[in-house]
């Protein structure tokens, strides 16, 4: 194997650069420090277009500051070779992770409530455990809601601190599971940092949720494959048993991803055997040996009860059940190209909706294919790992299959095709999708595509060494590595929070929404529906009043025709079923009922969406104008409104 274009570690100046690089360390460690001073002294007091725009500008510049030079140190010590003898590399990952965790906290810091959608639920469970000391029978995952409840109780914080510093907290896990994952999948150690270096560096996987449940089941799965890889080692069996019997209380769709895995590495093995025979490759025992039924059956037998027996889930087991059998499939495609039909875009500005959308997704897609065409190569050309450069090792294809792992790394690398294997079906779901596939809208398959990064991330690192490590231009090689490495750190963290550069709306609340929506709770009378447009009353009532008591109440539902039509009726919607006008907005609802309205629903479609036409200034105007509304509580974020409903006449 050819050497790194510099050996210091035979170098006299090897502790001068040590020196050197604790130096930059330290300095970048410093950059954190006054970029979190900056966050603290800016906090949001209301509604933000944007969270980008809103924070200074310093704070972003010290970030990628430190970022850069965080990976500068991992990778000035992987590319020359210091890395097997010096320990210097874990100041730069220690950088790396600060950073990230700055990041991530941004919104607590600068005192966020929460964002928008089905984080607000989360609370309101958490909150129910806090105020019943029980689980609630219809909490659909229950461990992490515990977990976190605990965590809120140790570290002495609300509720919805404990809730949004779960992003940062579970990322950090995610990083240290994928190391463990890249020791039995990647042979060499190389390798294995270089992978843990792009997880970490790239913020991998954390682009697209902050979903509670759901993000510490796909970030836990390098630990559960892990464990899988190794479960002839009496500890690790245990601790697959236990994450087999968790899985499904974390999340159904990490279950159901975990079963359709263990049925394709193991209902498969005869093909992957034949296939490693003919390329002349020794298949190793655990290839030969029939497939491994009991983890596969052990996820079942706790899957499927638990679905099927949870009020939560059964619109999804019902959704499913009715596109099966209709062979009905997801509409999500041709809405997609509808939404950006809606928006006005040229071709130029669909192409960079998509960049900005995706683009990081594309990135680690393109090099995790590399990825497997590498490991494919190489266990072709021999296995070892100077494979291709004179040694090559091969067995008769007649033989039995080795009793003992194949030298040279060879069962990493097998393992790691495995890996490919686990990309690929979770890269066909997510297209399926968007195919219209029957069944997949019930699984909520949008979320695929973050399986898709995980599983990507360790091909991905293997194929950044193997361009890094073999290229004959060395320095302008490990240069080209470290620019794909930031630009999809760029790009997630540019695709973290919405915003109008990718034609959306900042989702964060504020403490205005939330003091808005709680007097309108108290004080409103419960039994007359509350209308919205965006911010759904629902989800806020379960962030304050928690999940239980909002399940009891009627007058809060996030259901379509509890929204107001566009325009609030006053001017027809193009291409709408009822295009009528009205000159009131009483006049179109028999009873009284009441209304909230945000900052975050004016501006959006005044702003981000104001091609879509559904509400713009002069409908606010009259809104405000309208005899039939009456404004009950404003704090200048969040508006209160009670609508008088035009009485039927009964003839009394």
């Amino acid at each position: 194997m050819r050497k790194p274009w510099v050996d210091h570690r035979k170098m006299p100046g090897a502790s001068k650069s040590d020196v050197t690089l604790k130096l930059l360390a330290l300095v970048c460690v410093f950059f954190v420090i006054i970029a979190l001073l900056l966050m603290y002294q800016s906090p949001a007091t209301g509604y933000e277009l944007s969270i980008y725009s809103a924070t200074p500008s310093g704070v972003w510049l010290l970030l990628l500051l430190s970022l850069l030079g965080g990976i500068g140190i991992v990778v000035h010590e992987l590319a020359t070779g210091r890395y097997e003898e010096s320990r210097t590399y874990l100041v730069g990952f220690a950088v790396i992770m600060l950073t990230a965790t700055a990041f991530l906290c941004l919104p607590v810091i600068r005192d966020y409530f929460s964002w928008r959608g089905d984080q607000l639920a989360h609370i309101g469970f958490v909150k129910d455990i806090a105020a019943e000391h029980r689980l609630p029978g219809y909490n659909p995952y229950p461990i992490t809601h515990t977990v976190l409840y605990e965590l809120s109780t140790v570290l002495g914080c609300s509720i919805d601190k404990a809730v949004n510093l779960n992003t940062p907290l579970i990322f950090i896990v995610f990083v240290l599971v994928t190391y463990l994952l890249t020791t039995v999948v990647l042979p060499k150690r190389g390798q294995q940092l270089m992978a843990t270096l792009f997880a970490a560096a790239s913020l991998a996987a954390l682009s697209r949720f902050n979903l509670v449940p759901n993000t510490w089941s796909i970030l836990l799965l390098p630990l559960f494959f892990y464990c899988y890889f190794r479960r002839e080692e009496q500890p690790f069996k245990i601790l697959l048993v236990v994450l087999i019997l968790a899985y499904p209380f974390l999340h159904p769709l990490s279950a159901l991803m975990i079963i359709v895995s263990l049925a394709a590495i193991e209902f498969l093995k005869p093909v992957y055997s034949r296939l490693l025979r003919r390329a002349g490759v020794e298949v190793p025992a655990w290839i030969g040996i029939g497939p491994v039924i009991w983890p596969l059956a052990m996820e079942l037998l706790v899957f499927l009860p638990w679905v099927f027996t949870r009020s939560a889930f059964r619109s999804n087991v019902d959704a499913l059940w009715w596109q099966l059998i209709n062979f009905s499939g997801s509409s999500q495609g041709s809405s997609a190209m509808g939404k950006l039909a809606k928006v006005d875009l040229d071709a130029w500005g669909i192409f960079m909706i998509i960049v900005k959308l995706y683009g990081e997704i594309f990135l680690v897609g393109v090099f995790a294919c590399i990825g497997i065409l590498l490991v494919y190569r190489q266990l072709r050309r021999g296995g070892g790992d100077d494979a291709g450069e004179g040694q090559t090792w091969t067995r008769d294809a007649s033989q039995e299959p080795a009793s003992e792992e194949p030298p040279d790394g060879t069962g990493n690398r097998i393992r790691l095709v495995y890996v490919g294997v686990l990309f690929v079906l979770s890269t066909l779901a997510y297209f399926a999708f968007y195919a219209g596939a029957p069944g997949a809208e019930s699984l909520s398959a949008t979320r695929i595509v973050v399986y898709v990064e995980v599983a990507a991330v360790p091909l991905v690192g293997f194929a950044l060494w193997e361009i890094a490590s073999r290229a004959n231009g060395r320095k302008l090689a490990w240069g080209f590595v470290s620019a794909i490495i930031i630009v999809a750190a760029v790009l997630n963290v540019l695709g973290h929070h919405n915003a109008p550069y990718q034609l959306r709306p900042n989702d964060q609340v504020s403490h205005s929404d939330i003091d808005g929506m709680e007097w309108l709770l108290f004080e409103k009378d419960p039994t007359t529906y509350t209308f919205f447009i965006m911010s759904s009353p629902d989800r806020f009532s379960q962030a304050i009043l928690g999940a239980t008591v909002t399940s009891t109440r009627t007058d809060v539902r996030d259901i379509s025709w509890l929204q107001f039509r566009d325009h609030f009726g006053y001017v027809a919607s193009e291409g709408a079923t009822d295009n009528r006008t009205f000159t009131t907005l009483g006049e179109q609802y028999p009873v009284d009922i009441y209304a909230n309205i945000n900052m975050y629903d004016k501006v959006s479609y005044q702003t981000v969406w104001q091609s879509l036409d559904r509400f713009n200034d002069a409908d606010f105007r009259l809104f405000e104008q309208d005899p039939t509304v009456n404004r009950i509580y404003s704090n200048g974020g969040s508006d209160a409104y009670y609508i008088t409903g035009h009485k039927q006449d009964t003839g009394a």
